[in-house]
Order: structure tokens, then sequence, then C-alpha cells
């Protein structure tokens, strides 16, 4: 099936974007993205920083559910919130967006699939560059 990359059916500049297969762009990675936001929930303070100097937005990411889930991580980090699992998906939850981020489940699958947070410059990297 041939689809066009963005959902909107522009590249990240407003130019056209690329079509691929299956509708994912050769060049995203939903991997990296899973793996950047348990790294994000694994270590706040360290990661979420880091995404800002890296000048990573949400609009970066390419799931949608992940773009929610990174604005409630900056959003509560902004707001000095404690920030894990649990806090998140309350977060979420007071604000109705839990089913869009994908729910418990998701949250607890990115939690639970961090391997190492010293990747994360990597995952920022091609996160932002997709």
């Amino acid at each position: 099936m041939i689809a066009e990359a963005h959902p909107r059916g522009q590249g990240r500049r407003g130019a056209p974007s690329p079509i691929t297969i299956e509708g994912l762009p050769a060049h995203h990675s939903l991997e990296a993205e899973r793996s950047l936001l348990g790294a994000m929930l694994a270590d706040p303070e360290h990661v979420v920083d880091l995404t800002r100097e890296k000048g990573l937005r949400e609009e970066d990411f390419f799931h949608p559910a992940h773009q929610v889930i990174f604005r409630g991580i900056i959003q509560m980090r902004e707001s000095s919130q404690a920030i894990d699992p649990s806090t998140l998906l309350a977060w979420l939850t007071d604000r109705k967006l839990a089913d869009a981020a994908g729910g418990p489940a998701l949250i607890g699958d990115l939690a639970a699939g961090v391997i190492s947070v010293f990747t994360a410059p990597t995952h920022i990297t091609q996160v932002r560059d997709k």
C-alpha cells in the first residue's frame, strides 16, 4: 500500500512528503520514539532537559500518541511535577488525554522497555532529524 509519509500529507517544512510503502516514511523510527519516551520516564530530570537543549519538539514525533505523551512529560516537568508512569497517566487522565496517549498499556510498555537512558542523545537526534 502506498501512502503519504506525513499524516497531513506534508513534510516538516511544508514540502510534500516522500511516498513510502505501508504509510511509513523510510527515515522515521517508532522504536527511537518509544526508546526516548521510555528514557524520559526513567530519568526525567536529565533526559527532559536534554530534549530541550537539543530543540526537540512535539511535532518531531511521528506517532500521534507519542506526541501526546511527550507534551505531557514536558508540561509536567515545566510545572515541577514528579514524573513516572503513574503520575503521567494521572496527568493525562485528568485532561482526558489518556486514550489519545495509548492508555496505561502503552505508557507501561514505554517504561518497561527502557534498556538505557545513555542512548537518549542518539534517539533525540533520530526523532528530531527524521
